[in-house]
């Protein structure tokens, strides 16, 4: 991590600060998949919300911070293995993508993303640049005429820039597992858990995390 130009507990104390604030509002660490390997069909559109909560905990500081998120999303088939997707969630936004690098009884595929969000000072949030990057790598398989299983390993960095100075940065690494159920129409219902440990770093916390949530998408 970079020395700070200031106190070098202030960036871990706002982003504290900033995680413990916004409980049940913010995306902290990895953002959910909410999606299984296939991606949108060439030329449709499918849009999508989900909601969630979870938990970070600080080890060193020997505390557990509860997060939240609520998000919004729309995604565009670009060719038979590669979608497009532009997610805002709460305090920000990302851009994702889902290519398919495999397709038989089960398909690979990776999602890389990209986000971030600005906030301004209010008396409980502080006012810093957030962004943060990654990919999972989704496995899934149908298991029946209406149920998908998917699951895979997920990494990601995360980078914390107060507006009066220093920053913080982290990595992680972990997992997710979701279902995805269609019905008979266009809709979907993917209910997912994620864990997540960061390998290096204070960002989100000094610890690990969990998130488990529920994803609602629309073939239009």
């Amino acid at each position: 991590m970079p020395t700070p130009a200031r106190d070098a507990r202030a960036p871990r104390a706002a982003a504290t600060v900033l995680l413990g604030a916004v409980v049940a509002v913010a995306a902290c660490g990895p953002t959910v998949v909410y999606r299984t390997a296939d991606p949108v069909a060439r030329g449709r559109w499918q849009v999508g919300a989900a909601a969630g909560g979870g938990v970070l905990r600080d080890t060193e500081q020997d505390t557990r911070i509860p997060t939240g998120h609520i998000e919004l999303e729309a995604r565009r088939g670009m060719t038979d293995a590669l979608d497009l997707g532009l997610k805002l969630y709460t305090l920000g936004a990302e851009a994702n993508a889902t290519w398919r690098l495999y397709h038989q009884r089960w398909s690979l595929a990776l999602a890389p993303s990209f986000g971030g969000a600005r906030t301004r000072e209010n008396g409980i949030l502080t006012d810093a640049i957030h962004l943060q990057g990654g990919s999972a790598f989704i496995a899934s398989r149908p298991i029946s005429r209406r149920w998908t299983f998917a699951a895979g390993p997920l990494v990601g960095w995360g980078l914390f820039l107060p507006a009066g100075g220093g920053s913080a940065q982290g990595v992680w690494g972990g997992g997710f597992a979701l279902f995805d159920f269609h019905t008979s129409g266009r809709f979907h219902l993917a209910p997912e858990l994620a864990l997540f440990d960061v390998l290096w770093g204070e960002v989100p916390v000094r610890g690990f995390g969990a998130r488990i949530g529920m994803g609602m998408r629309w073939d239009l």
